[in-house]
């Protein structure tokens, strides 16, 4: 029967219905009181308590609940304001430096841990059309929002690029202004709560995804946060330690500094990627991707590329990167706005003790979010470890509001500890299903290849077949780099990554001949 008729339509109690219900009400509050009682006898560590719904919900009913709550974080981070104190040079009406404390600090410097996809995200969904525009990244979100779902290997998969995780996502929510837009510390588990009790149960991310049972995994759990261990130890923001007034003198340093000496810096600090090993093997180097390229012979420009789905899953994996991730990956050699000023930044700072030591490890030395790992990924990137997740249940109840913890408790005749495993939607560390050639624009517009779609490309153009050519080029580590640098500044990624080799590969054919 719907809610709203039920609204509208009270049903009388009598005084033996009204007694089952107060009995049914005390028997819950008991069973609540038993899991906190629990939890407070653990040891001092950052132990969420989940509460789940009394009985399975419906999946639309399930995501106007989480959009309703969500909306109103969004509201409520709205309101949040910052002080600051701005030395502006009035000649040239510039701000030189400004004071602020680290509740702002901490809110800049999560900006390095937030992945590409959430980025591009936020700007898409707060910016004017001709703001948003992050090179080539923003095409290639939005050919992913587009792409088939039948392509892939779950619709959970494109969630996970649209809407990607952040490794650094506990630390993120005690901000006071987080900007992630994506309803972070949102689980889900089976909606038969007899399944969760079993010993090989599931925990997902998303409300979409199917339990082994075969059930949509739609009962959703939200993490509470409380207040971490070393935040205690040492006192004041999240990334950043409590001082009186934050000078921000070495991000202004950092915004003066010349190019090549600011990536020489992040060098020193974090190290050249010169001698970094890819996730393939270096003995089966000889089995590297390569793609086409369809070029103008005239102006050396990439029209599209032609590419298996070993390459668009490299291109896809863009998106789970962090900022800070893109910044170490590139040595800070970015001349985009200002972010290897940023990441240097957090190295000045750390030389002074001015940011906690491990939260310098997580700003330098990024790491994806647990299951986001792509095995045709060139780069060799850190993935977090996925939590494990216990629930605390009363074993006498078939039906009963339980805790999710961090940690395994010794259960008696009472209370059941059921470890959760996050549920991983990809196959065999990939998210693309087809097999099927596909083709990238040269501003990495991803789609399934078609004869037609290269044709209209080329009319669009007005380019002759006469002066179109084919390139054959193998993706290893400098060229993943390039491309990788190109997405970043520019909206011809592909132009821009392979020009000089093809201006070789030209000076080469006309010497031949």
């Amino acid at each position: 029967m719907p809610d709203t008729f039920l609204a509208k339509s009270p049903v009388r109690m009598n005084d033996r219905s009204k007694g089952k219900m107060l009995k049914r009400k005390t028997k819950n509050k008991k069973q609540t009181n038993r899991c906190n009682s629990v939890i407070k006898r653990g040891e001092s560590l950052k132990m969420p308590r989940l509460e789940s719904t009394r009985r399975p919900v419906e999946l639309n009913n399930i995501k106007h609940e989480s959009q309703a709550n969500h909306s109103d974080i969004l509201d409520a981070m709205k309101q949040v304001k910052f002080q600051l104190k701005l030395f502006v040079e009035k000649e040239r009406n510039r701000v030189v430096f400004a004071e602020a404390g680290s509740d702002f600090i901490d809110t800049f410097f999560s900006f390095l841990t937030l992945p590409m996809g959430t980025i591009v995200r936020i700007l898409n969904n707060n910016l004017e059309s001709e703001s948003r525009v992050i090179g080539s990244f923003s095409t290639l979100y939005t050919s992913v929002k587009n792409l088939d779902s039948g392509l892939l290997w779950s619709d959970e998969c494109k969630q996970m690029l649209l809407s990607p995780r952040n490794s650094a996502e506990a630390d993120c929510l005690q901000l006071k202004l987080n900007l992630d837009d994506s309803a972070p510390g949102t689980y889900f588990i089976c909606e038969d709560w007899g399944c969760s009790r079993n010993s090989s149960a599931f925990l997902s991310t998303y409300c979409t995804t199917r339990c082994s049972c075969g059930k949509l995994m739609n009962r959703g759990i939200t993490v509470s946060v409380t207040p971490n261990v070393k935040n205690v130890q040492h006192k004041g923001g999240v990334f950043a330690r409590e001082i009186e007034s934050y000078i921000e003198s070495p991000l202004t340093e950092a915004f003066l500094c010349d190019g090549a000496d600011r990536v020489a810096i992040i060098q020193s600090k974090v190290g050249s990627l010169a001698d970094t090993q890819t996730c393939r093997d270096r003995e089966t180097t000889e089995d590297a991707m390569t793609i086409k390229l369809i070029v103008q012979k005239s102006s050396n420009k990439v029209l599209f590329a032609l590419a298996e789905k070993n390459f668009e899953e490299f291109l896809f994996s863009f998106l789970t990167i962090p900022l800070g991730g893109i910044t170490r990956l590139l040595s800070g050699n970015i001349s985009v706005g200002s972010v290897s000023n940023l990441y240097q930044s957090v190295s000045s700072l750390n030389s002074k003790c001015n940011i906690k030591s491990q939260e310098v490890k997580m700003l330098l030395n990024f790491q994806l979010a647990p299951l986001h790992f792509c095995k045709n990924q060139i780069f060799c990137l850190n993935e977090a470890k996925a939590p494990l997740y216990y629930c605390l249940s009363d074993k006498r109840y078939a039906e009963s509001i339980g805790c999710l913890v961090e940690y395994r408790v010794d259960c008696n005749y009472e209370l059941k500890c059921t470890p959760l495993t996050l549920k991983n939607p990809k196959f065999e560390e990939e998210y693309a299903r087809s097999n099927e050639m596909f083709m990238v624009t040269d501003d990495l517009v991803v789609s399934p290849f078609s004869a037609i779609a290269s044709i209209s490309i080329m009319q669009q153009l007005k380019i002759y077949p006469s002066d179109v050519e084919e390139q054959v080029v193998r993706i290893g580590m400098e060229e993943a780099l390039k491309i990788l640098k190109a997405s970043f500044e520019s909206t011809a990624a592909l132009t821009n990554a392979f020009s000089s080799d093809l201006l070789l590969k030209k000076q080469l054919t006309k010497e031949e001949h």
